[in-house]
């Protein structure tokens, strides 16, 4: 798998906050050596599942943030991000303000900002074993 990298702003906006910005889902390696695999979903596909963004960590941990994704997951963080604990620490917008990564259960329901409640369009495609 792929490192997909990452852009970073190293100027702060009114708030005090710099963009982190995945440059796509998939395998993201930290300086730490920790790495992250991010899978996002974006309302802009119009199939009713909204903002969406899994993440699993290096050590078996996964979260949830329902911040909002255009062609990628912008994070706000108050420095560089070198460490999962950095990354984790980052902010997304959302309706109401910014949002933290929030733990993931197995199971548990994900719903996504601005998701309906009618079920996704489109056809669904089995996942490659």
């Amino acid at each position: 798998m792929t490192n997909v990298g990452y852009s970073y702003s190293s100027r702060t906006n009114q708030d005090g906050y710099h963009r982190f910005f995945p440059n796509d889902t998939g395998l993201l390696m930290l300086p730490d050596s920790s790495w992250v695999i991010l899978v996002s979903h974006s309302i802009h596909a119009g199939d009713g599942l909204g903002d969406l963004t899994l993440m699993r960590t290096s050590d078996g941990r996964y979260f949830l943030n329902q911040g909002h994704v255009c062609a990628q997951l912008s994070l706000l963080t108050k420095g560089p991000i070198a460490s999962l604990q950095d990354l984790l620490n980052a902010k997304s917008h959302g309706e109401k303000g910014l949002l933290a990564w929030e733990p993931y259960q197995s199971g548990q329901a994900a719903k996504g900002r601005g998701q309906s409640s009618k079920p996704p369009s489109g056809k669904m495609q089995k996942a490659k074993q």
